[in-house]
């Protein structure tokens, strides 16, 4: 508001030049191809509560929801080139276009900016379960997967929305050496 199109245009360089320069680190910051594989939690809170308790909030996504989607994606981009699927071009299109500019950005960046991809890989991974659906098997490993999604989300929530629970819930949740929170 209040702008012309000339200092728009002007602020669109002086974004990009803040950000190409950009030299900060970040102990919580990841790179981008760490991010389906979730390797480094954005963590931003804590609070050592009495008896062993414990209340804090890490920004990651759910396993079954992330690790899953991915390989669906990748099963997504072997249908594209191999079957010329329209709905797995546009996926994989999609997924790769959202993604992959990250590789040209030299600043600090964090497991968040791939959020955008989750209901890409969520795309994938309906794509997937519903060709197989008709098939027994299909429904079992469809029920399966959306179960453990739920119990994904429940076993996770108190890292993510800061719910108190016990120090050894917490430190039973930390999968890989690379999450903190």
């Amino acid at each position: 508001a209040g702008r012309t199109f000339t200092e728009v245009f002007q602020l669109q360089f002086s974004m990009f030049n803040y950000h190409s320069t950009l030299t900060a680190t970040h102990a919580f910051s990841s790179q981008w191809w760490s991010w389906p594989l979730i390797l480094r939690p954005v963590w931003f809170f804590v609070s050592h509560l009495p008896n062993g308790t414990v209340s804090t909030i890490a920004a990651m996504g759910n396993p079954a929801v992330w690790w899953v989607g991915f390989v669906f994606v990748i099963f997504a981009v072997e249908d594209a080139v191999r079957k010329r699927s329209l709905a797995c071009i546009f996926i994989s299109t999609l997924f790769f276009f959202q993604w992959l500019p990250y590789v040209l950005i030299s600043r600090v960046t964090f497991l968040y900016h791939f959020y955008v991809n989750v209901p890409i890989m969520c795309l994938a991974t309906a794509y997937f379960l519903n060709a197989y659906w008709s098939s027994r098997w299909g429904k079992i490993a469809a029920i399966a997967y959306f179960a453990s999604v739920v119990a994904l989300f429940g076993l996770f929530y108190p890292v993510i929305s800061g719910v108190p629970v016990s120090d050894s819930w917490i430190n039973s949740l930390k999968w890989l050496g690379s999450w903190v929170f």
